[in-house]
């Protein structure tokens, strides 16, 4: 009887916080502001991991980590960087799928020497369509318009 509390728990958290990505995304495409926060970015990634774990595992995905120790809490809108982040690990599962041989997922996070935090996500998929190898991405840049609007890391 415990066990089945504990799952319902579980399950209504899940469901709990997906709804608040919606409504977080709905405020965005309303102009709605950001809700800013200390975010702790290694929560977040085991966070989505185990939101995805059941998608992965449906695809033979395995998905594994290279979490620095010690990172600083940033200040986002904690909901809108989960969404980044599961898109991103959805992207990769996506780009895997039906690739044959090794399939994973490595979500890695560090600071940098200017005392800024980086989360990759990385995987073994075929890559974007026409990219030379599979690995061509440009990086995303985003000017402090961008930044204020959707409550970017500082």
């Amino acid at each position: 009887m415990e066990e089945a509390r504990e799952a319902a728990s579980r399950i209504v958290k899940r469901c709990n916080a997906r709804a608040e990505i919606v409504s977080r995304t709905r405020l965005l495409f309303k102009k709605g502001t950001a809700q800013r926060e200390l975010v702790g970015l290694n929560e977040m990634v085991r966070e989505m991991i185990v939101l995805l774990r059941g998608e992965a595992t449906r695809h033979k995905i395995l998905i594994g980590t290279d979490l620095a120790t010690g990172l600083p809490q940033v200040t986002g809108d904690r909901v809108l960087l989960q969404q980044v982040l599961m898109n991103l690990m959805l992207n990769g599962i996506e780009a895997m799928k039906d690739v044959d041989g090794k399939r994973e997922l490595l979500i890695k996070s560090q600071e940098t020497e200017n005392e800024e935090v980086i989360v990759s996500v990385s995987d073994t998929g075929v890559g974007p369509a026409g990219a030379a190898g599979g690995s061509d991405f440009q990086s995303i840049f985003y000017d402090e318009t961008a930044r204020d609007r959707y409550g970017a890391l500082d």
